[in-house]
């Protein structure tokens, strides 16, 4: 989950939220490739030229489409400009000693186009207005459809037309724009003026809207008359997803009450946000830190591995059992085939089984562990908490007097406690939020059962929840059970 769909979409790298969203943003874009580089069915340049394309949002795929040639004189330096002759907009560029250039031009649908190649590097004024500068020599300029990869019947042209979404454009015709889009430039003002204005309309859609009336300040009753019954919550986010980015569920996390970011002493001072504090016995034992800003020094809402920034320890290996403990689950192979995703060949008494090995990077680039789940079962020897957060409190506001008692859940069922006795009773309703630690360098969701690993990532989060929703949203397992929940990993809990 996360929240801030506006963060949720300039950050993920999920393929189709890029396509159907940032590249209608920042495009249509107009670039050049060295046609040496392209197979035949792709270009219709010769070697020597530059294949002029757009690329540019069909639905949520990104599509890109030769438009054009330009000429190529080795590495000689050229500045392009491409004005947008319907409303008057130019971008421009200097092309790479490659003869590579990508510029997004704000553009409707059908506008007319035309590129100016100047001799030389930075032939403008300023890289705004993309003016040519006084006595700037024009090498070339191209103002209509070059050669098209469709060469079917239903193109006019001999030479063959340019087919995107069903319409053509025949080699000859005026150049035109064949889809929309805004060419916002990046880290520009512009830019998040409009990712602002998005946000606003998109407010009244976005779960981080609605995450403080689950429980914090529950909405009216329309049906019943009344304030709602708070509702239950648990927040499973994944440690370094960069799919729903890890810093947008943290985000919801927030939102909902679960991951406190004001100081116990601040509870006092703003009381209309004591709901947000943290407890002086979380505070104490974090070291005197409220749970957001754990989570930003350990740069869990970061998230990016290859960052290296807490580097595992000495004996970080695959989360799996060792070969003589778990034959029966692993498919046997030969040095060619036979092993999925990240699994290697290997030999134990001349048969061969699949096995997984980490990488040294994938060791050194490993995420941090805030929670800390397995309690050390995993073999990741990644650093964690002294003190792991799994964070859950009653699922109702709190006053500035009442913050021990609103956070008993996790006060406790506080981590590494020896018995089970005493810990939380499960017998009102929660919020809570935890960032499950999948693998080093991160994960979006947890998956299938996987009997093979040392901990059952997948078994556990999914008893887990299931648990929470059968008991109405009552039972964070970790902290009724501190001492006994890996049996969540392993399906013999009692319930």
């Amino acid at each position: 989950p996360g929240g801030g769909l506006t963060d949720v979409i300039v950050r993920s790298n999920e393929r189709e939220v890029v396509n159907a969203s940032v590249l209608r943003t920042l495009g249509p874009l107009v670039v050049s490739v060295p046609a040496s580089g392209l197979s035949q069915k792709s270009t219709r340049c010769a070697a020597d030229e530059l294949s002029l394309r757009f690329v540019m949002t069909s639905v949520n795929k990104a599509r890109e489409q030769e438009f054009a040639c330009a000429p190529r004189d080795g590495d000689r330096p050229m500045t392009v400009i491409v004005h947008n002759e319907a409303n008057g907009e130019r971008r421009c560029a200097t092309l790479t000693k490659e003869g590579r250039f990508r510029v997004g031009v704000p553009a409707t649908r059908g506008d007319y186009l035309t590129l100016t190649f100047l001799d030389g590097a930075h032939q403008v004024t300023d890289y705004g207005a993309c003016q040519p500068v006084a006595g700037a020599t024009v090498r070339q300029f191209i103002e209509r459809f070059g050669k098209g990869l469709d060469t079917s019947d239903a193109c006019p042209s001999a030479d063959g037309c340019l087919l995107f979404e069903g319409e053509r454009w025949a080699a000859g015709d005026y150049l035109r724009f064949p889809a929309d889009g805004l060419g916002l430039r990046r880290g520009s003002p512009d830019l998040r003026r409009f990712l602002q204005l998005t946000q606003t309309a998109l407010d009244p859609a976005d779960p981080i809207s609605f995450a403080p009336k689950y429980a914090m300040s529950p909405i009216t009753d329309a049906r019943r008359g009344g304030l709602a019954s708070p509702r239950g919550l648990m927040v499973i986010a994944e440690a370094g997803d960069q799919t729903v980015p890890i810093s947008t569920g943290v985000a919801l996390g927030r939102a909902a009450g679960a991951v406190p970011f004001f100081r116990p002493d601040q509870a006092a001072r703003f009381p209309e946000w004591a709901s947000y504090a943290t407890p002086g016995a979380l505070f104490d034992a974090l070291g005197g830190r409220t749970p957001n800003r754990v989570l930003i020094e350990r740069h869990v809402v970061e998230g990016v591995a290859h960052l290296a920034r807490h580097p595992a320890g000495p004996s970080c290996r695959a989360n799996e059992l060792p070969v003589d403990a778990s034959p029966a689950c692993r498919p046997r192979c030969d040095a060619s085939s036979g092993c999925f995703g990240d699994q290697r060949c290997g030999d134990k008494s001349h048969d061969s089984f699949c096995t997984t090995t980490l990488s040294k990077a994938t060791c050194d680039e490993a995420l941090f562990d805030v929670d800390d789940l397995d309690e050390g079962a995993q073999p990741f020897d990644e650093q964690r908490l002294t003190t792991p957060l799994r964070l859950a409190r009653r699922a109702r506001a709190a006053a500035p007097s009442e913050l021990e008692e609103v956070w008993a859940p996790r006060l406790l069922g506080a981590p590494r406690r020896a018995s089970d006795q005493g810990a939380w009773s499960a017998d009102e309703r929660v919020v809570a939020f935890t960032a499950a630690y999948i693998r080093p360098e991160g994960q979006h969701a947890f998956y299938n059962p996987a009997p093979c690993q040392a901990w059952d990532n997948a078994t556990y989060l999914a008893n887990l929840a299931a648990r929470f929703v059968g008991t109405g949203g009552r039972d964070v397992y970790y902290l009724s059970h501190p001492a006994s929940h890996g049996c969540l990993a392993r399906g013999t809990c009692a319930f």
